[in-house]
Formats: structure tokens, C-alpha cells, sequence
């Protein structure tokens, strides 16, 4: 399993995908989909590709700010799901956060998407939750790098 950065060119393929993945919800929720959304943030999120022996097999969306590591989109394709590449993507995600200093990753999910179960095994607590979404983090170590960055100096 790799996981690369999305080129432009690939846009179709991230939105097909995620429009196939989370049209029921769209469906069951009354949401309608709009286009002009998704063209506006595909320039402001890290958009990546989760490939499994050279093939495109999920997308990975992410926004990083000062405080956490934002999943944005995880969408597997239906014919890989359940082989392990969401915990995958949630340890770049993790690791990301490591490297950057941060305490958490965040993510939002459909109340009714059963993914909470996997996320919860994954470490993700919620934090939120309305009538459509419940928000979930998981707080990460940081890693030895991380600390060095936030360590002050000792004085003599």
C-alpha cells in the first residue's frame, strides 16, 4: 500500500469516487451535492491517492492547521474495503501529526456510517455530535522529532 500525492488530472477520479461512496448518505440525508464545493476545495485540502499494487484503490483529504491533522475524505473503493487500508491511511495521518508537533486528528462521519465502529478501534473518540455528524479525534504522541522542536532550552 502507498499513498501518493493527487495530481490535478486525477481530480475526476477523486469525485467520482466520492460521489459513488457517499451518495446514499447524500440521499438519506436530503443533502445535495454541490459541484462548486468540491472544485473550491480541491485547491485548499492535501489531496492524495491510496494505491495498492500500482492501482488506485482510495482517496485520502486532508487540511493541516496549527493544532490538528484534519481528514477531510477517506473513500476506499467498494472492491478493496476491508483490507486494511483505512487503518493504513489513518497511520500517515497519525504520523503526520507526529512530525508536525500536533496533539490530534480529526475527522467528521455520518451519525449513521458505520465506520464509527473503525475509527473507534483506530483510537478515535467523539467529541461532537448533531442530528447528521459526529466528530471524532484521536490524540497522537508526538514523536521524539516533535519534542525536540517544542523543548526549550535549558539554561545554566
Amino acid at each position: 500500500m502507498t499513498l501518493r500525492p493527487a495530481c490535478d488530472d486525477e481530480q475526476a477520479y477523486v469525485l467520482a469516487l466520492i460521489r459513488r461512496n457517499m451518495d446514499a448518505y447524500y440521499r438519506r440525508h436530503g443533502i445535495v451535492w454541490q459541484q462548486a464545493l468540491f472544485d473550491a476545495s480541491w485547491h485548499e485540502t492535501d489531496n492524495f491517492i491510496l494505491q495498492g499494487d500500482g492501482e488506485p484503490v482510495g482517496v485520502l483529504r486532508r487540511v493541516v492547521d496549527s493544532s490538528a491533522v484534519y481528514i477531510r475524505d477517506l473513500q476506499i473503493d467498494v472492491a478493496y474495503q476491508g483490507r486494511g487500508i483505512v487503518t493504513f491511511a489513518l497511520e500517515c495521518c497519525r504520523q503526520w501529526a507526529r512530525d508536525a508537533g500536533l496533539a490530534e486528528v480529526r475527522l467528521r462521519v455520518f451519525v449513521d456510517n458505520p465506520a464509527q465502529a473503525l475509527y473507534r478501534r483506530e483510537g478515535f473518540v467523539e467529541i461532537r455530535r448533531d442530528a447528521l455528524l459526529v466528530s471524532m479525534s484521536c490524540r497522537v504522541a508526538a514523536g521524539p522529532d516533535a519534542q525536540k522542536r517544542t523543548e526549550r532550552p535549558s539554561t545554566v
